[in-house]
């Protein structure tokens, strides 16, 4: 203040020395005193100001400290801060923002003008620099606590820090100063002209559950507001069956640590608070009743929650699961029966289109109407049950209608027959009336050419018989006929990259004096074979016509027909493999009494039924006649007393031959083909149930699901023989040379079947 009286004196000196010229002109004198006392006002306002922030703020530490809430917060007229309402009635304004502006510099005097013969006027002094008294402020300590502080650290009075819940006081004294009062001790801040001071607060910054508050030294504190705090319990209704001790949790928003939670119950039930939970007992029997549930805290601040209680559902389907997750293709109406003590909806997912239900309340049956499924694919919905009063899950039930059956189908991809111009196998350039026996893998069929003379061995796609051409040839090919009989074999082993691999044999006659060999491809039909020597007596021998495999390449054999004499009676002679080991030959008759099945020149062969380590069971065809085996010995085969032809097919030439195994689709097959007539042949798969013995397709349990010929492309379509059908004649008759071999590929069989200068044919065996 005093600063500005001597500002004033100067004004009223300059007045008088002004005075003596008669051009003297006072409008500046009087601006400079009316921008003074408006200064003076200003300062007046702020040190107002200063004092109302300072209380605002030690009040607002005090609530914090203590754990006060606020109750209402609402920005000033101006925005420029909040003014608060703290529960209990306490009211405060704060500011934040940016810093008071300092004071304008005051302007040089001017010189005055020159009288008649007077003096020059003195002159006028440049006015002070506004200078901005220091503000005090807050700062946080290590113990947690706020104390004033200034630019030099935190004031001290009588040597102790001053708590920021202490209110100071500021005035100016007579030289401008500003000065703090605080704990009856004043504070010289600093000469004071413009504004007083600088916000306490950076910002402020209301939430939906606190008020955060940053002060200009970027520390921060919150004051939690009441309406936030709560008593929060999620269930608030209770399904609860009688005698049952239900624990409920529960937790408390803006609690402090004056917060308690109590409880009160009726109707019979009984409840406390324990820790974080409400433990309620329910009454046996079940009854209506409520439990209260509060919290509250020293600041006033209540908050209620109400439990009410009903009885759990309790449903119980009396309708089988299965029946419903086994719902039949064509079912346009299913209904589930069931029981329950609480009245119920059904709610049906918007995706499963195909099914609604309507619920009868007699008993509770949940009548399903349904769309019949014309699809394969079996397809389901989860349709929830729920409580009518509220809503609420209480069971899900998944329905399951199974996929419109697929029909088994048979069907011949392509065939090839021989005509009364030409061999059927004349249109690759094979060589007429040398295709004896046929193999196939999961790519080709392999037909070895059987002649006198050198043959090949020629391989042609499943899927395009226009894709033909030969594989790599033996190395050293010897015998009657140097190729006659293919069979293909699982190696068991990496052999052949763990492909199967095609094995060939030869043909020797007892006057040639050549040794049976077989063809193994073992590194694949783009390579030679290796050649294995298998007989080294060749006495009265013919052997290598036909063979069969059982097992594996690492661990099975193969089964060869022994003439003991040209076109006389024989036996089966079993060799046994091992991987990269020259196999045991064994010579020993497994059944004297084959001796006495009658062989009349035609090929015979033991087709042993799948899964034996040794080869006891099976089928063995002759001439006219095949057996089966009914028991097994040892080293010894009992044959069944009955004929193949009167117990499977019966008919016309009953020779059969080529038999193969296989399941597909959870039951057992043979397929097989055989002589119908010189010119003609036929082919057949049997159908069985699943057992542990591939015979039962031998007996009752069997029955013939397909039936066509190999000469052109006929399908019978009943059990009943056809010999009287006009057929064309082939260029020449055909000989007992056959072949069938049956592979599952991708989910669908194919299976090879073809006659000696005949026909071949591709037939598929799938679901659709």
């Amino acid at each position: 203040m005093k600063v500005l009286f001597k500002s004033l004196l100067a004004l009223t000196v300059g007045l008088a020395v002004m005075g003596c010229s008669k051009e003297y002109d006072d409008s500046e004198i009087k601006g400079d005193i009316s921008n003074l006392k408006s200064q003076i006002q200003k300062i007046q306002d702020d040190i107002k100001s200063l004092n109302g922030q300072v209380s605002g703020l030690s009040e607002t530490i005090d609530q914090w400290k203590k754990g006060g809430y606020v109750e209402s917060i609402q920005p000033t007229e101006d925005e420029t801060g909040f003014t608060i309402t703290f529960v209990g009635g306490k009211t405060v304004t704060l500011y934040h923002g940016t810093n008071g502006k300092d004071g304008k510099d005051g302007k040089d005097g001017e010189n005055g003008k020159d009288g008649k013969d007077g003096q020059t006027g003195a002159t006028g002094q440049t006015g002070p620099q506004g200078q901005t008294g220091e503000t005090p402020t807050i700062k946080l300590d290590t113990d947690g606590n706020y104390y004033w502080a200034d630019s030099k650290g935190f004031i001290l009075v009588d040597g102790n820090k001053v708590p920021a819940t202490t209110t100071p006081s500021f005035n100016i004294d007579a030289d401008g100063h500003l000065i703090m009062t605080i704990a009856g001790q004043e504070f010289d801040l600093g000469l004071v002209k413009g504004s007083v001071g600088d916000s306490l607060f950076k910002k402020i910054e209301p939430g939906t559950e606190t008020v955060v508050f940053t002060l200009s030294d970027n520390t921060t504190f919150e004051i939690p507001i009441a309406k936030a705090f709560k008593l929060v319990i999620e269930n608030t209704i209770q399904e609860v069956t009688a005698g049952q001790v239900v624990e409920i949790d529960y937790t408390v928003t803006n609690a402090n640590a004056t917060t308690t939670v109590d409880c009160f119950a009726n109707g019979g039930y009984k409840a406390k608070v324990d820790g974080a939970k409400v433990i309620v007992t329910v009454p046996d029997p079940l009854t209506e009743g409520e439990v209260l549930v509060w919290a509250q805290n020293d600041k006033g601040l209540f908050s209620l929650v109400k439990l009410s209680f009903t009885a759990a559902a309790e449903i119980a389907i009396v309708t089988p699961e299965a029946d419903y997750q086994a719902i039949a293709a064509d079912a346009t109406s299913f209904e589930i029966n069931l029981t329950s003590n609480v009245d119920v909806d059904v709610v049906v997912p918007e995706e499963a289109t195909w099914v609604s239900v309507i619920v009868t309340k007699a008993a509770y049956k949940l009548n399903l109407t349904l769309e019949a499924n014309t699809s394969t694919e079996p397809r389901e919905a989860t349709i929830d049950i729920v409580r009518k009063d509220n809503g609420k899950s209480i069971q899900k039930v998944k329905i399951a209608q199974l996929g419109k059956p697929k029909t088994l189908t048979i069907e011949r991809v392509w065939g090839k027959f021989s005509t009364a111009e030409a061999s059927w196998n004349e249109y690759f350039g094979g060589a007429a009336n040398a295709d004896r026996n046929y193999t196939m893998d999961d790519e080709y069929i392999y037909i070895p050419e059987a002649s006198t003379s050198y043959a090949k061995i020629w391989k042609i796609a499943i899927n395009d018989p226009s894709k033909v051409t030969t594989i790599a040839n033996p190395t050293n090919p010897t015998g009657y006929f140097k190729t006659s009989a293919a069979r293909v074999m699982d190696p068991g082993s990496n052999m052949n990259g763990g492909k199967p691999v095609l094995i060939v044999s030869n043909m020797v006659m007892d006057e040639d004096g050549d040794l049976l060999k077989l063809y193994v491809y073992d590194k694949g039909t783009d390579n030679a074979p290796s050649e294995w020597m298998m007989d080294a007596t060749n006495t009265g021998r013919r052997l290598g016509d036909v063979f069969t495999t059982h097992g594996t390449f690492a661990n099975g054999g193969f089964l060869f027909k022994d003439w003991a004499k040209l076109w006389g009676n024989g036996t089966i002679l079993v060799w046994r493999t091992a991987f990269n080991q020259v196999p045991t030959y064994n010579q020993t008759a497994r059944n004297p009494t084959w001796n006495t099945i009658k062989d009349e020149g035609g090929r015979a062969a033991f087709y042993p039924y799948p899964g034996q380590t040794t080869p006891q069971k099976g089928i063995y065809t002759g001439t006219e006649t095949a057996y089966f085996v009914s028991e097994e010995g040892s080293n010894v085969y009992t044959w069944n007393a009955s004929t193949f032809n009167t117990t499977v097919a019966g008919g016309y030439y009953n020779n059969a031959g080529e038999f193969n195994f296989f399941e597909f689709n959870g039951k057992r097959y043979i397929a097989y083909v055989k002589h119908a007539a010189s010119n003609d042949g036929r082919f057949y798969i049997l159908e069985g149930e699943t057992t542990d013995d591939w015979q039962d397709l031998l007996g009752s349990k069997r029955k013939v699901i397909y039936q066509g010929s190999l000469q052109q492309d006929i399908a019978f379509n009943d059990a009943a023989w056809h010999a009287e059908l006009e057929e064309p004649s082939p260029k020449s008759s055909g000989n007992s040379g056959m072949g069938c071999s049956a592979r599952v590929i991708n989910g669908e069989v194919y299976i090879m079947a073809g006659k000696q200068n005949v026909g071949l044919s591709v037939f598929k065996m799938s679901l659709k």
